[in-house]
């Protein structure tokens, strides 16, 4: 963060005898994207804090967001309403074991959204098939949806991702699956055919795979899929369709199975009408670094930039420990997009050269970013989302933060410059 520029100017002038301390009234400092914490939803009983993943959609299509929060160990998916004045809570957990992330979408076309939910199932490292992907359908009842649990895929292993398109231009909405497994795992894409069910189409057969979201990455008019893979792999892979058929493509290999590939974002962050990669490495789980590597050099943010046509280069944005979540919003109404980045540091087993839980990248005219550190904040943000107008820029959680480290199950966060005055 920058911050002390009215009191290093003051103190050269003290020095360079322009003026003397008792033409001095006081020192004030400009404490730059000075952040206000709004906590909207509680700790649980035992003060655990395990958010894994923020969403924001007009569920209820009154014109307002909902929030949707997803605890895997709680086994609970919670819908946020009217959080402008005090949020009203829905619990969910009918049908559920372990929801890691939940995104709506009207799968069955009635007008109401659905939500579709990747179910990990086990958020340990397990070679158990316990991953499933499960639609809630809503059923309208006044201002509130209803929910009925419907299984599209189980049997498999454990389940990251499960994102929403229309893959095969038939009219209807497929999902894309990450089957983050253990030693075993795949990605794979589901087919609904007219009578709403699904059929899998296999895309890969590695473990690992995090994020795989669908956009048109070589403007053609169909769905590509970009996607990240962990464990052992650490690439990020785009499957080009055509005519539903996707070949592979490699973008990036880290070389190294200690890179800790922590997920993917989609934007179009040069504003140029074409869909850019971003990807986080972070991960501190498995304890694999070697000796001498210093985590705080590998870790951070890189950028697949997009020349319009799928072709990418690649460019690293900023180092950073711990990088795991991204925002990206015009945080400064100046026309281009911004990035957040949260981390989870694990202080106890790696150094690091500062405590940093949140990071606030500002694009310039020159299509760089300026980095300020944002302090005192809530710890081990392993999902953070863009907010709203009348609850907050950001919106983020924690996941398992450090013991005795500041945490929130969910908080909404403002930023503004403020005056600090001795």
């Amino acid at each position: 963060m920058k911050k002390f520029k009215v009191v290093i100017f003051t103190t050269l002038l003290l020095f360079a005898g322009c003026i003397g301390p008792n033409d001095i009234e006081e020192f004030c400092i400009i404490e730059e994207n000075y952040a206000t914490e709004t906590i909207l939803l509680e700790p649980s009983d035992d003060n655990m804090y395990n958010t894994a993943n923020i969403q924001i959609a007009d569920i209820t299509g009154d014109g307002d967001y909902e929030i949707i929060v997803t605890e895997p160990s709680e086994g609970l998916l919670t819908i946020l309403d009217e959080c402008e004045e005090l949020c009203i809570e829905y619990n969910f957990s009918q049908g559920l074991i372990e929801p890691l992330r939940a995104h709506p979408h009207d799968m069955n076309q009635d007008g109401i959204l659905d939500l579709v939910v990747a179910d990990i199932g086990s958020i340990w490292p397990s070679t158990q098939m316990v991953g499933r992907v499960v639609i809630l359908y809503g059923e309208s009842n006044g201002t509130v949806i209803d929910y009925h649990p419907e299984v599209v895929l189980e049997g498999v292993g454990r389940v990251a991702c499960a994102e929403v398109a229309d893959l095969d231009n038939d009219g209807d909405l497929d999902i894309i699956v990450c089957e983050f497994g253990h030693f075993t795992g795949s990605i794979t894409w589901l087919e609904q055919n007219d009578t709403g069910s699904f059929i899998p189409h296999q895309l890969d057969n590695r473990a690992g795979a995090i994020h795989a979201f669908p956009h048109d990455a070589d403007g053609d008019g169909d769905i590509d899929i970009a996607a990240v893979i962990s464990q052992t792999s650490e690439e990020v892979v785009l499957f080009r369709n055509n005519n539903s058929s996707f070949e592979k493509e490699e973008l990036f290999i880290a070389g190294f199975d200690y890179f800790g590939m922590t997920g993917l974002s989609i934007a179009d962050i040069e504003g140029d009408g074409d869909i850019d990669l971003l990807f986080t490495n972070g991960a501190q789980w498995d304890g694999d670094t070697p000796y001498g590597v210093d985590l705080n050099e590998l870790h951070g943010l890189r950028l697949l930039r997009n020349d319009g046509e799928g072709n990418y280069s690649l460019e690293k944005i900023t180092n950073l420990f711990g990088a795991y979540s991204t925002a990206i919003v015009d945080a400064d109404d100046d026309g281009d997009l911004d990035i957040f980045i949260g981390t989870h540091q694990m202080n106890k087993q790696y150094p690091r050269t500062e405590n940093i839980s949140l990071l606030f990248l500002e694009q310039q005219e020159n299509g760089n970013f300026e980095r300020f550190l944002i302090d005192d904040l809530p710890t081990g943000l392993m999902t953070i989302s863009p907010g709203y107008e009348g609850v907050g820029l950001l919106l983020v959680g924690s996941y398992r933060p450090i013991e005795g480290e500041q945490a929130t199950r969910l908080s909404a966060l403002n930023f503004q410059d403020m005056e600090i005055c001795s």
